[in-house]
């Protein structure tokens, strides 16, 4: 069984469409909150009455279900069903906040302007709060609302769904009731969304090194992050193959020069709830003689050269 965050306005409703398609409703799961006609009846019966998520699994052995979706935090259910086997999309955020405007104005007769809409604390970062915080390279899969169709390629060879092209739900860009947005309210919603910008970036990395490993037909889809890099601790992290139990290879760069080839296996109790490959064994740690504040650092798969992950010493 696999799980699916519907983040609002990012295309994610063409992918139910398309995943109801191909198997059956019935094998379809959804939460969309308890007042909602789309939430199936197990979910409102069994988890609202006793608030025990982890009775999704069984729910899902009894409905032979493919997927569980809904507007919810990946927090519900993923430490149930495991990040490896978790899919989300994810937009520009200050795309998705209008789009989500616009909707709201649509559907929803919603009657303040844009940027009293955007300030709204619910809807700032709501992208990255969905996600918990979690690093976008532990989910199975990271789609982008703008490369719909690539996405759908990932998910075709990572998890074997062939799914049909549908968009549901999708408006015109910027242009309900003929909005156009000044220049400054762009940089308003860009600024309140500060979490969800660097989430994109991480999450843009993660789908071009996938799409990248897809392309190079190399079985793997290598995934890395650099979680520690400051004078006192050295430098730490992970990495994995999300698609292999095999030890994910990285090579360490500092300031630009390679200073060491490390095989990922330390156990990392911090990411072992979501269920990582290796049942966690994918840590990596390196202590340099001499780390300075403003050095950059780099990790790379050491065997296809693509950069999983950098920053800068603080």
């Amino acid at each position: 069984m696999k799980l699916f965050i519907h983040i609002p306005k990012t295309a994610g409703t063409s992918l139910r469409k398309a995943v109801e398609s191909k198997f059956k409703p019935s094998h379809i799961l959804c939460d969309y909150g308890m007042d909602s006609a789309v939430t199936s009846q197990e979910i409102k019966e069994e988890i609202y009455s006793t608030k025990d998520h982890y009775r999704i699994l069984s729910i899902g052995e009894r409905s032979n279900a493919k997927l569980v979706t809904g507007h919810i935090p990946l927090t519900r259910y993923a430490g149930a069903i495991g990040l490896g086997n978790a899919c989300t999309i994810v937009r520009n955020p200050v795309d998705q906040v209008i789009s989500h405007y616009e909707h709201h104005v649509k559907h929803f007769n919603y009657g303040e302007d844009l940027i009293t809409f955007a300030k709204q604390p619910g809807m700032i970062n709501l992208q990255s709060k969905l996600l918990g915080g979690a690093d976008p390279g532990l989910l199975g899969i990271i789609g982008l609302t703008e490369r719909y169709r690539e996405t759908l390629k990932i998910l075709k060879h990572h998890w074997g769904w062939g799914l049909a092209h549908k968009r549901e739900n999708i408006g015109r860009r910027f242009r309900f009731k003929g909005l156009n947005v000044p220049e400054e309210q762009l940089e308003e919603i860009e600024k309140l969304n500060m979490q969800d910008k660097q989430m994109y970036g991480r999450a843009k990395q993660v789908f071009t090194n996938s799409l990248a490993y897809i392309d190079k037909d190399t079985g793997s889809d290598i995934r890395g992050s650099i979680t520690v890099a400051n004078k006192g601790n050295g430098i730490r992290g992970w990495a994995f193959d999300m698609l292999s139990d095999n030890s994910a290879k990285i090579e360490l760069l500092l300031n630009g020069d390679t200073v060491c080839r490390l095989n990922c296996c330390e156990f990392l109790f911090a990411i072992a709830g979501w269920q990582p490959p290796r049942k966690s064994f994918v840590g990596f740690s390196y202590a340099p003689r001499q780390l300075s504040e403003g050095d950059t650092i780099e990790i790379r798969d050491a065997e296809q050269g693509l950069t999983l992950d950098s920053r800068e010493v603080v």
